[in-house]
C-alpha cells in the first residue's frame, strides 16, 4: 500500500470574537463622572454661599455693636444743590464778553503763527503797512455835493471798458464778496440820489455814480484795473484770514455743492490740491490765492514755493514787494474780520452816509442758497475743522504756501488802525 497524503494545514489565524457588552460599560463610566462632578460643583457654590453669608451676619453683628451717635453730633446732612440761576448779561456785557472771546482768539492764532513766522513784525520790518488813500480834496461831509466839473470826483458817468472809472469792486472769492457786492451798489444808488436829486436815471440800473462789480478769474486782475483813472475812481476788495477762506471755499465747493463726504483726509488734501483761479484754496506757489488775485502785477507761478519743497518760501523779498505793490494799488482792503471798522473808515474817506454802508449777509450756514453750478438749491454745511485739520492749519507748509496772504492780511490790518487815526479815533468811535 501506498502511504497517504496528509491534508495541507491551513496557516490562517485563528478567529477571535469581541467581548460583548465593552460598549455599554463605558458609557456607565462617563454618566457616572458627569454625575460625581455636577455634584462636586453644587457643593462648592453652597459652601460658597454659605460663607458670603456668614461675611454678611458678621458685619451685621459688628454694625450693631458701634457705640451710638447722638442727634447732636450727628454730621447734619448736605442741603440738595440747586441749579444756580445765571444773572441775565446786559448788552454791554455780551458785547465785552463776546471781545474778549475774540481777543483771545487773536491771540491764541498769533501765538501759533508766530512758532514758525511773525508777521507782524515782518509788516513793520519792511514799513509795508500805510493809510489808505484819501480823496484828493480832502475828507468831505456828506451832504456837501461835489462839483460836476470836478477831476477827482469818483462818482461819474457809467463805467465803460474804455474810462475805467466809479465805484470798482474786485470781488474776492469767498470773502464777503456778495455781501459787499450789495453794499457797492448801495453806495453808487444812494450817493447819486443825494447829490444828483434831478438825474433822470438816479434810481434807473446805470446810477450817475457808476460801479463795476464782478470776480476776476485768471488772475488778471490787471487787464481790468491797471489802466484806471485814479483820480476818478476807487477800486477796493476784500481780504480774509487765509485759514478760514480757504476752508470757507472747501466746505462751499466740496461738501455743499458737490455732496463728498468730510473727513480729515479729504479736507487736507482738497487744502493742498484745490489751485483753481476762481474756486481754489491756494495759488500754484504764487505766494497765496489772495496775492496773486488781487495783484495788477502778474506774479509768476511757483515763485514763492514749489512741490519739491512746499515748506519753504523761496524768496521773501519778492513776496513782500508783491504785497507792498497791491496796497499801493488798491484804494481800500476791507478786511472780513473787521468789516465794520472797514467800512466806517470807507464812510469818512468817501463822504458817505452812515444809511450807505448798511447791510445784511448773503449767505448763512444751515441756510438754503441757489447754485448755478448745481443747479438747484442746496444747503450750505457749516465750516469745521477738527483736530487733525488744525494741526495742518498751523503747520510750516500752510504757512509757507499762505505766506504772502498772512503778510497781506497783516499789512492791511496794520493799514487800517493807521487811518483811523488819520482821520481821529474819536471822529471813528
Amino acid at each position: 500500500m501506498t502511504p497517504s497524503r496528509s491534508a495541507p494545514i491551513s496557516r490562517r489565524r485563528p478567529r477571535v470574537l469581541p467581548v460583548r457588552g465593552g460598549g455599554g460599560l463605558t458609557l456607565c463610566y462617563v454618566v457616572l463622572s458627569a454625575v460625581l462632578l455636577s455634584s462636586v460643583l453644587v457643593i462648592v457654590l453652597q459652601c460658597q454661599r454659605y460663607v458670603k453669608l456668614l461675611h454678611r451676619r458678621a458685619a451685621m453683628v459688628s454694625y450693631d455693636r458701634r457705640p451710638a451717635v447722638s442727634s447732636a453730633t450727628r454730621r447734619p446732612a448736605r442741603p440738595k444743590r440747586k441749579g444756580r440761576k445765571r444773572k441775565p448779561l446786559s448788552m454791554n456785557e455780551a458785547i465785552q464778553r463776546q471781545q474778549q472771546r475774540q481777543q483771545q482768539q487773536k491771540q491764541h492764532q498769533q501765538q501759533q503763527e508766530q512758532q514758525y513766522y511773525n508777521f507782524t513784525d515782518i509788516v513793520l520790518q519792511n514799513r509795508l503797512a500805510h493809510p489808505f488813500r484819501e480823496l484828493p480834496t480832502g475828507i468831505i461831509t456828506s451832504r456837501q455835493p461835489p462839483p460836476t466839473d470836478r477831476f477827482d470826483s469818483w462818482c461819474v458817468p457809467s463805467y465803460t471798458n474804455k474810462s475805467k472809472h466809479g465805484l470798482l469792486f474786485n470781488k474776492m472769492p469767498k470773502a464777503a464778496s456778495s455781501t459787499v457786492s450789495g453794499i457797492s451798489l448801495r453806495i453808487a444808488q444812494r450817493y447819486a440820489q443825494r447829490h444828483y436829486p434831478n438825474a433822470t436815471n438816479a434810481t434807473a440800473t446805470v446810477a450817475p455814480c457808476s460801479s463795476r462789480v464782478g470776480h476776476v478769474p485768471g488772475y488778471k486782475a490787471n487787464k481790468t484795473f491797471a489802466d484806471r483813472d485814479r483820480n476818478r475812481s476807487y477800486l477796493y476788495s476784500t481780504l480774509r484770514d487765509p485759514a478760514h477762506r480757504s476752508l470757507s471755499r472747501v466746505y462751499f465747493t466740496k461738501i455743499s455743492q458737490d455732496g463728498k463726504n468730510v473727513t480729515d483726509s479729504n479736507v487736507i488734501s482738497w487744502l493742498r490740491t484745490m489751485m483753481n483761479s476762481q474756486f481754489g484754496a491756494i495759488s500754484p506757489g504764487m505766494g497765496g490765492f489772495q496775492l496773486a488775485y488781487l495783484s495788477l502785477n502778474p506774479i509768476d507761478k511757483g515763485s514763492a514755493w514749489t512741490k519739491e519743497e512746499p515748506g519753504e518760501v523761496r524768496d521773501v523779498n519778492a513776496v513782500h514787494e508783491n504785497v507792498r505793490q497791491v496796497l499801493s494799488d488798491y484804494d481800500m482792503l476791507l478786511l472780513v474780520e473787521r468789516l465794520d471798522e472797514s467800512l466806517v473808515a470807507m464812510q469818512l474817506l468817501l463822504g458817505l452816509d452812515v444809511a450807505d454802508i448798511l447791510y445784511l449777509s448773503s449767505k448763512h450756514a444751515g441756510d438754503y442758497y441757489y447754485s448755478p453750478r448745481a443747479d438747484r438749491c442746496i444747503k450750505l454745511v457749516k465750516t469745521t475743522a477738527s483736530a487733525r485739520v488744525g494741526r495742518y492749519l498751523r503747520s510750516r507748509e500752510w504757512y509757507a504756501k499762505s505766506y504772502g496772504d498772512y503778510v497781506l492780511h497783516e499789512a492791511a490790518s496794520q493799514s487800517l488802525d493807521m487811518t483811523i487815526d488819520m482821520v481821529g479815533r474819536e471822529r471813528f468811535e
